[in-house]
């Protein structure tokens, strides 16, 4: 059977979802702060997510899908570098219950991380 590759839709995300969601099931972002609120809490964040990232435009996202009869069996999400307008910042509302020490606490280091990379001349021309 051949794989073809394609612009996702956000008819896709659910199918997306279910394939990250297996990939990284025991990743502490798809687990610790979700431990109250629940599994439903943790797919609305993630399609939100992907929503958020496919209207995006600064920075500008690509979400492809690859597809094997009707089946999705991969997807890739990539972020193109910002612009220099204002960012569109990703603001999810976090249903009660969240663990939000947890948001607190690794979001920052996350960002903190990749500020401290100079991913400039990795870009291409």
């Amino acid at each position: 059977m051949s794989v073809t590759v394609r612009i996702a839709t956000e008819e896709d995300f659910v199918a997306m979802y279910e394939m990250d969601l297996a990939a990284n099931a025991t990743h502490p972002f798809y687990v610790i702060p979700w431990q109250v609120p629940g599994p439903a809490a943790l797919k609305a964040w993630i399609l939100d997510r992907y929503s958020h990232l496919y209207h995006s435009r600064n920075p500008e996202c690509n979400l492809i899908v690859a597809i094997a009869g009707k089946e999705i069996v991969g997807y890739l999400i990539y972020q193109k570098p910002p612009t220099e307008a204002e960012l569109e910042e990703w603001n999810p509302v976090l249903p009660h219950g969240t663990n939000m020490k947890f948001f607190e606490k690794v979001i920052p280091e996350v960002k903190a991380a990749k500020q401290s990379r100079n991913l400039e001349d990795c870009w291409g021309a």
